[in-house]
């Protein structure tokens, strides 16, 4: 019974951590899933130990999203945000953050058109839109 109730009680510590080999290949440090070689560390990663943002930078991150594609509207004064979400996607230039927002917004009757998505690529910590918007599909 003690031993069940420890099993319980440590399993959900696995759940936010684990490792990643550190390997030099041609004289450069990289870190992968699977060993790269026979000469490689193991290095213990904390999940919960990235850096995380504040409410008021993740506004400002999503304000400055719809102001990107403001210009996709007849009315740009009544965008609002339905729902939204951030993602790591990676393409040829490595791994991107990316900030999706489904935005609504009146046509030039007057009415909501319905909910579409729209993308935003940021920086690595999430805290500001990237240079390089034009990129994205």
């Amino acid at each position: 019974m003690d031993k069940a109730i420890l099993l319980l009680l440590l399993s959900p510590l696995s759940a936010y951590a684990s490792s990643v080999y550190q390997c030099t290949v041609d004289g450069v440090t990289t870190f992968s899933q699977t060993p790269c070689d026979d000469q490689y560390n193991t290095v213990e990663v904390d999940n919960s130990s990235g850096g995380s943002i504040s409410q008021e930078e993740k506004e400002n991150v999503m304000k400055a999203c719809i102001n990107h594609h403001s210009s996709n509207f007849k009315d740009p004064s009544s965008i609002r945000i339905d729902k939204s979400k951030t993602i790591w996607i990676s393409d040829t230039s490595g791994a991107r953050q990316v900030l999706i927002l489904d935005l609504n917004a009146k046509d030039a009757y007057g009415a909501y058109q319905g909910s579409k998505p729209y993308r935003c690529f940021l920086n690595h910590d999430g805290s500001q839109l990237s240079q390089v918007q034009y990129l994205i599909q």
